[in-house]
């Protein structure tokens, strides 16, 4: 099996940080934690390659459809060295459990790999499991590493969003607003097109007023994003630290806004029955902030698993849209669109959203990247991270359906 060590420790989790700059002093630094975690303890190391096996069976396409089902993700993963790193890991940490009297920090770090080799393959219930046994044994030991403190997090909101369930475990920091001198930083000029961002939100009142909130912090963390890639020095140690807990936060709180509010109605599962609108849009957000700040692989488990909420999602709007839908609907579900697309690329879903958005596309009549733009813009958009890649959608999406959809008598 051929994993380096880099890749160990880089793709700990299912995601990467696109916007983050790393130093080649900041990269041997983490190949030296790694290395010291395979001389320390071998659950700890054996947990990272099961993690860096399951990654590599996913970019190099050693899998089949890992969209949820009730099959067990493992056995859809056709890659050996996948199924050998994961039983080694399984076992290392199974024994170190029998040898260690005490939870400590390298049993949490070994089952925090766990928890993201079962995320990347799509096995939510079990890394949920694996979670809540983390979260016991934290409030055992007492203290933890900053590592483990800034993995369980977002290890817990990516399972939530995959499951589009009610977070297991609570934030574990205080919530602090962004502070004022970075919010005039990354405060767009009045005259821009970035200066409208999140306006066209606030003409839908279909939109319940908690997602407007919602979508107004993410406004702020699509503003820091774009400061960040204009900027050529990148964010400050400080503006990485905010983004990354903003993120998270506005992660936990669109999947867990319906479950803690009586506004919203739940159906005999207690599952949150929210308007179709309303959950084309919170899936919108979701889907956002899987490709920025953190990006997750549209084939990987918790990318399939995304897709699926979102094309389940479309395929009730579509059944319960009004005839005479506002442009301002249809302009939101446009923007949806794009988002769910790139999501969802190279996979089956891809051309179901494709044919939806050029059928939008023409009632708005936006017949130009321009006039799609400028729509964007009323939205949430980083335009430095993503406007090459929606132009490019626009062109495939105008080019392939919404032509067919001209030539129709």
């Amino acid at each position: 099996m051929i994993l380096t060590v880099e890749a160990g420790f880089d793709t700990l989790l299912p995601l990467t940080f696109p916007i983050e700059s790393k130093s080649n002093s900041e990269r041997l630094a983490r190949q030296g934690m790694v290395l010291q975690s395979k001389i320390s303890n071998p659950a700890v190391f054996l947990g990272f390659m099961a993690t860096v096996a399951a990654h590599r069976a996913i970019v190099l396409g050693y899998h089949k459809d890992l969209a949820p089902s009730e099959v067990n993700h493992d056995d859809l993963i056709t890659d050996s060295d996948y199924k050998k790193a994961k039983h080694e890991a399984v076992v290392a940490v199974r024994q170190a459990i029998q040898h260690c009297q005490k939870p400590d920090q390298y049993l949490i770090d070994a089952c925090f790999a766990l928890v993201s080799t079962a995320t990347v393959v799509g096995n939510f219930d079990e890394a949920r499991v694996h979670l809540n046994g983390i979260a016991q044994m934290i409030s055992s030991v007492g203290t933890t590493s900053e590592e483990s403190m800034s993995w369980l997090p977002v290890t817990n909101v990516k399972v939530s969003s995959a499951m589009l369930s009610q977070p297991c475990l609570t934030i574990p920091w205080t919530r602090e607003d962004i502070p004022i001198e970075i919010l005039q930083r990354i405060s767009p000029h009045p005259e821009t097109e970035q200066s409208r961002l999140g306006t066209g939100f606030t003409q839908i009142s279909e939109l319940s007023d908690q997602i407007k909130d919602l979508l107004s912090s993410h406004r702020d963390i699509c503003n820091i994003c774009e400061l960040s890639v204009a900027n050529p020095g990148g964010l400050s140690a400080i503006e990485n630290r905010i983004l990354y807990r903003k993120a998270t936060e506005l992660e936990y709180d669109y999947v867990a806004y319906p479950y803690q509010s009586v506004a919203f109605r739940h159906n005999s599962v207690k599952e949150s029955t929210l308007s179709a609108l309303e959950a084309v849009v919170r899936l919108a957000g979701l889907g956002l902030l899987s490709t920025t700040p953190h990006t997750i692989l549209p084939s990987s488990g918790a990318g399939r698993s995304i897709t699926h909420h979102q094309k389940r999602a479309v395929e009730r709007w579509l059944r319960e849209k009004d005839d005479a839908c506002g442009v301002a609907e249809l302009s939101v579900i446009t923007w949806a669109l794009f988002i769910f697309i790139q999501c969802s690329e190279l996979q089956p879903e891809q051309a179901v959203f494709a044919k939806v958005l050029a059928q939008t596309t023409r009632d708005l009549w936006l017949q130009s990247w321009t006039d799609v733009e400028t729509t964007m813009h009323s939205f949430l958009y980083i335009p430095r991270l993503q406007a090459t890649i929606w132009h490019n959608i626009w062109d495939d999406t105008h080019r392939v359906n919404y032509r067919k959809l001209a030539a129709r008598p």
